[in-house]
C-alpha cells in the first residue's frame, strides 16, 4: 500500500466565519444576498427559543420533561434510551475507525457549527443533537478530512429537520459555509447519514437532561443564580468541543456540569445535596471524572477555539466563561460524599 496522501483540512474560510459574525452583529437584515438563492428560514424563525434582544429567555423555557406529573417515567425512560448501542459514539473511533480526522478538527468544525448555531437562533437542541449525529457517523464510517465539514452540514441541516418547526433548505446550509459544501454534496451527504444511522435521530441528549438537573438544584435555594445556571450551560457546551467527553454519558455530562457550576459559584458549600442525588440519580463520586475533564475545559485559555467562550463573554450570560474554579479546593469535596 502506497503512502498516504497528505489531504489538508476542511478550510473554514474568512468569508464564511464573516457571514456568521455579519448575521450575528445586526438583527436586521443578513448581508447582500446578490446571486445568491431566498435563504427565508435565516433571519429569526418565530418557533425559535431563542428570542431576538432578549436571549436569555431561552434558559427559562419550560420542558415536559420536567414537568413534576411526568418526570420520574421520563427520566427513567431517558436513561434507559442513552444507554442503547445505536445512540452511543464509539468513544475511542478517532484511533480503531478515522485514519485522516482528528480531534483537532473535529472541534473545528463543532466551533463552526456553533457559530452557525448561535447566528441563526436556532432551538438549544438542535446543535447538540447535530453533534451526536457526526460522533455516531464517525464512529460507523471512515471519511477523509476533507468531508469533515461537509458531514458537519449535512448532520446540522438533519438536527434542523428534526428538532426545527420551520423547514430547513439545503442552499442555506451551502450559504453558510460559503458555498464550500454545494447543494447536492449535501444532499449526498443527508442521505448517506440517515443510512448509516439507520434513521434513528432521536435520543437524548445533554441537552435533554440539563433543564431537569439545574431545576433540581434550585428547589430549595431562597434566590435562584442565574450565574450557576449560565455555567451549567456554558460547560456543558464546552463539552461538545472536546473529544474525550464522549465517553461519558449525556447525563452524566449534565450532572457534572451543574455540579461544577455550584462549585465555582461558592465552593463553600458541597456542590451536591440530596435532592440532586435522587434527581440525577448519581452520587458526587460517580462524577469526579468527568467534573475534572469538564474544570480542565473550563480553567484552558489558550485554545484557538472561542465560539463558545465569546458567546458566554456577555452581560446577558454574567460572562460566565471569563470564570475560572480551584482544582485543589475541588478535590477536598470528594472525600465528603452526599
Amino acid at each position: 500500500m502506497g503512502e498516504k496522501e497528505n489531504i489538508p483540512p476542511p478550510r473554514l474560510t474568512a468569508g464564511a466565519v464573516k457571514r456568521a459574525s455579519a448575521m450575528d452583529a445586526s438583527n436586521s437584515q443578513p448581508p447582500s444576498k446578490k446571486n445568491r438563492v431566498e435563504v427565508s428560514w435565516l433571519p429569526n424563525p418565530p418557533n425559535a427559543v431563542t428570542l431576538p434582544g432578549d436571549e436569555e429567555e431561552a434558559y427559562e423555557v419550560e420542558d415536559l420533561q420536567v414537568a413534576a406529573p411526568y418526570a420520574s417515567s421520563l427520566y427513567q425512560f431517558l436513561r434507559s434510551k442513552e444507554v442503547e448501542p445505536m445512540r452511543r459514539p464509539l468513544s475511542d473511533y478517532i484511533k480503531t475507525i478515522q485514519s485522516d480526522v482528528t480531534a483537532d478538527l473535529r472541534g473545528q468544525v463543532v466551533d463552526f457549527l456553533v457559530r452557525a448555531a448561535k447566528t441563526y437562533r436556532l432551538k438549544l437542541n438542535t446543535l447538540y443533537l447535530a453533534v451526536s449525529y457526526i460522533d455516531r457517523y464517525l464512529s460507523c464510517k471512515a471519511i477523509g478530512s476533507e468531508r469533515l465539514l461537509l458531514l458537519g452540514a449535512a448532520s446540522m441541516l438533519i438536527a434542523m429537520k428534526y428538532n426545527e418547526t420551520i423547514p430547513s433548505h439545503v442552499e442555506g446550509i451551502c450559504y453558510v459555509t460559503d458555498n464550500i459544501c454545494n447543494k447536492q454534496e449535501v444532499m449526498d451527504m443527508e442521505s448517506d447519514v440517515l443510512k448509516i444511522l439507520k434513521f434513528e435521530m432521536g435520543g437524548p441528549t445533554i441537552y435533554t437532561f440539563l433543564q431537569r438537573f439545574i431545576k433540581a438544584g434550585q428547589k430549595y435555594e431562597k434566590k435562584n443564580s442565574p450565574v450557576r445556571k449560565f455555567l451549567a450551560y456554558y460547560l456543558a457546551e464546552l463539552s461538545l468541543m472536546d473529544y474525550g467527553c464522549i465517553k461519558f454519558l449525556p447525563s452524566v455530562v449534565a450532572a457534572s456540569a451543574v455540579y461544577l457550576a455550584r462549585f465555582t459559584v461558592v465552593s463553600s458549600i458541597h456542590p451536591w445535596n440530596e435532592e440532586l442525588w435522587r434527581s440525577t440519580g448519581y452520587k458526587a463520586r460517580e462524577l469526579k471524572d468527568c467534573v475534572h475533564a469538564l474544570q480542565e475545559l473550563q480553567n484552558k485559555r489558550f485554545s484557538s477555539l472561542k465560539t463558545i467562550r465569546d458567546k458566554y463573554e456577555q452581560d446577558k450570560f454574567k460572562f460566565v466563561s471569563i470564570v475560572s474554579s480551584r482544582e485543589d479546593v475541588l478535590d477536598e469535596w470528594w472525600e465528603k460524599e452526599m
